[in-house]
């Protein structure tokens, strides 16, 4: 049986605080990962 091929998007604005363990917890799977900033203010991007 092939492998699906996932990929998982994220669209996130302000979410500094949650969004390095989104990832973290997503990485092991070896999904592709988009995520798309909306215009955050705080450390969004910088994670």
């Amino acid at each position: 049986m092939s492998k699906i091929p996932v990929s998982v998007c994220i669209i996130a604005k302000n979410e500094e605080k949650y969004i390095g363990e989104c990832l973290k917890r997503l990485e092991p799977y070896g999904f592709e990962i988009v995520v798309t900033d909306t215009g955050s203010t705080d450390q969004t991007v910088g994670r």
